[in-house]
């Protein structure tokens, strides 16, 4: 039964051009579109563009608060790096403002001297060979000092392998074009209801959660489709790497497909009007997707402190970081934290359809006839 709903419901959705040419040519465009509009920022042309302006630019904050022997050793440290390294410093006023020149590489490091000690801050992105030498002398000759005094030095630093923008933008727009399975998902829901079609499931053999099942599987295939053509795209004509492994990435997006699915089902199962349903299915995915870093590089929004605590709640954020760095064969937990969310909120709309279910019953009259 459920099988040829399923059937049914590929069926109805290959009779329909544009959403299979939506769903088919999003991922190309936004993978090629934000990879290369990004990588100035994110990406091995950053590092040839600022070659000359920021390839030996360090930054550096002295804050009032530093303590005397920690503003003298930090002088020494400048001094060195200056003859040796031919690093040219720069002094700034804002620790906060200055990571964003860091972070599209205009600068390779930015270093604060306060009452704590020495803080490192690098982009995690590209990091060129200057910087490497950077944080090795900084690391030795402040380390040396640690040992003489109650200062800490402290970097601030992502232990993992140097993406460009096509391979951080491979993971993240495949994520975020993937939460618009909800959309068409959803859409089919509300046509079955809008047109009674759910009356006719009532006198039949068949039943609702035959039917969501049904329309969840649809969602997982498309889903299934544009992992492959993303697996394909990136390896064979942008050179993106997957990892060792690669089904484990795979797992992690059809675990995401599998929630967008249901999420779009049941949206579109308590809708009142299709303009309802389609304002909720549009904030929801945007909300996920943009703090998920679909739309801007993980790496800025975990700069900005308000923001990077509402990122931890998107499925998105995760799945991102986790998968990028399996792509590096980095071990990691985050992807497993993004499966779990996914699956959480799966329980969650579980729990309110039943409730739902439980409620209108008592009534007679189902919200969704």
């Amino acid at each position: 039964m459920i099988a040829n709903m399923y059937k049914k419901e590929i069926k109805m959705f290959l009779r329909s051009p544009f959403q299979v040419a939506f769903m088919l040519v999003a991922p190309v465009v936004l993978i090629l579109m934000m990879g290369y509009a990004m990588s100035n920022i994110v990406g091995e042309t950053a590092e040839v563009e600022t070659e000359d302006a920021g390839k030996t630019k360090v930054l550096y904050v002295v804050e009032e608060t530093a303590m005397d022997a920690d503003r003298a050793d930090f002088n020494t440290f400048m001094a060195f790096t200056k003859s040796s390294m031919q690093m040219e410093w720069q002094e700034v006023s804002s620790f906060e403002d200055s990571k964003e020149i860091v972070d599209s590489c205009d600068a390779i490091a930015l270093i604060r001297v306060s009452e704590d000690g020495f803080y490192y801050y690098r982009s995690p992105y590209n990091e060129p060979t200057e910087s490497k030498l950077l944080r090795a002398a900084y690391h030795n000759m402040l380390g040396e000092f640690e040992s003489l005094s109650k200062s800490s030095v402290t970097s601030y630093e992502v232990e993992a392998k140097t993406v460009d923008s096509y391979t951080y933008f491979t993971f993240a727009e495949l994520g975020f074009i993937m939460l618009y399975i909800s959309l068409i998902v959803g859409q089919s829901v509300f046509m079955e209801k809008d047109t009674k079609a759910f009356r006719r499931i009532f006198i039949s053999k068949a039943n609702v959660g035959a039917m969501l099942i049904s329309k969840t599987a649809l969602g997982v295939t498309i889903g299934m489709v544009q992992i492959l053509e993303a697996y394909l795209l990136s390896t064979v004509a942008l050179g993106v790497s997957w990892g060792d492994k690669p089904w484990l990435i795979v797992l992690v997006y059809l675990t995401l497909a599998f929630f967008s699915s249901l999420l779009g089902a049941m949206l579109g199962l308590f809708a009142k009007t299709r303009a309802a349903f389609s304002d909720k299915v549009l904030v929801i995915s945007i909300l996920i997707g943009m703090l998920g870093g679909g739309l801007t590089p993980l790496t800025f929004l975990d700069s900005i402190k308000v923001v990077s605590y509402l990122c931890k709640i998107s499925p998105l954020y995760w799945m991102v970081n986790g998968v990028i760095a399996l792509a590096g064969n980095q071990t990691t937990k985050d992807h497993y934290v993004g499966m779990a969310l996914c699956l959480a909120f799966v329980v969650l709309m579980f729990i309110v359809f039943r409730s739902k279910k439980k409620q209108e019953s008592k009534k007679g009259v189902f919200i969704y006839e």
